[in-house]
């Protein structure tokens, strides 16, 4: 059994007494415990997937199942973080990565017993007190990704989070995920644009169309683990990146 599985779904959206579809016939299997890459071009309907699979919205037609279990519509049973940290700028980081735990109802002295580790693990030790105005942008989505994770849910979807930082602090932050994904052993999807990033952080890249978005094609990285800054000169790097361009091209 998969761990997700997402059975051609479609949205349609009504506009101007028109109907126009979102995504059309889409389908996924997701493995448990991989790492899963989404990249198409823009408008194909990936954040529809995405809030489709978090349950904000229902899709048209189409089934969403987690273990064996059907979700649609039902919110709560997934992380979700945006390309936004949305950290709450009246709140300290330590009190905004609690935050997924308060709302689950945990006393604020046991949340931060959980959390007191992992920002000292993950490169937040020292920051607890700051607010988030006073932290980069890498720092600020360190913060909320342990906020998602903290929330405790075996998938957790990742819509962009690295697509405002500049070159170097994405790669750092990308070797940092894979390294929170190895320690939680959680189910990653993740959103890009760039081919780089999915090729360096996935199991699996699914290509989308453009829209009405429908997987084109389902690429499989062969690369070994764990990677670095060397795994982006191999010669098995270049010739999929080529493939995956090759395969976006064709949808522009």
């Amino acid at each position: 059994m998969h761990k997700l599985e997402i059975k051609n779904s479609s949205k349609i959206f009504r506009k101007n007494n028109k109907d126009f579809y979102a995504l059309k016939d889409t389908s996924l299997q997701i493995k448990e415990g991989s790492f899963v890459s989404i990249i198409g071009p823009s408008g194909c309907g990936k954040s529809t997937l995405f809030n489709i699979i978090a349950g904000l919205i229902k899709p048209s037609t189409g089934e969403v199942l987690l273990d064996g279990k059907d979700i649609v519509g039902r919110n709560g049973y997934v992380g979700y973080m945006l390309q936004k940290d949305l950290l709450l700028p009246w709140r300290t980081i330590m009190h905004n990565v609690i935050l997924g735990l308060e709302i689950k109802g945990i006393s604020k002295k046991e949340a931060i017993s959980q959390a007191a580790p992992l920002l000292e693990r993950y490169g937040l030790g020292g920051f607890e007190n700051h607010y988030p105005d006073e932290l980069s942008g890498g720092m600020r989505q360190r913060a909320a990704l342990l906020r998602t994770l903290l929330y405790d849910q075996d998938i957790i979807l990742l819509d962009e989070p690295f697509g405002a930082l500049d070159a170097q602090t994405r790669l750092l932050m990308q070797e940092w995920l894979l390294q929170i994904w190895v320690d939680f052993k959680k189910t990653i999807l993740f959103i890009t644009h760039d081919i780089d990033e999915a090729i360096f952080l996935s199991d699996d890249i699914y290509i989308l169309t453009q829209r009405p978005g429908t997987i084109k094609e389902k690429v499989t990285v062969p690369l070994a683990r764990p990677r670095n800054e060397q795994t982006l000169l191999s010669t098995e790097f270049i010739e999929l990146k080529e493939h995956v361009l090759k395969q976006l091209k064709t949808e522009e």
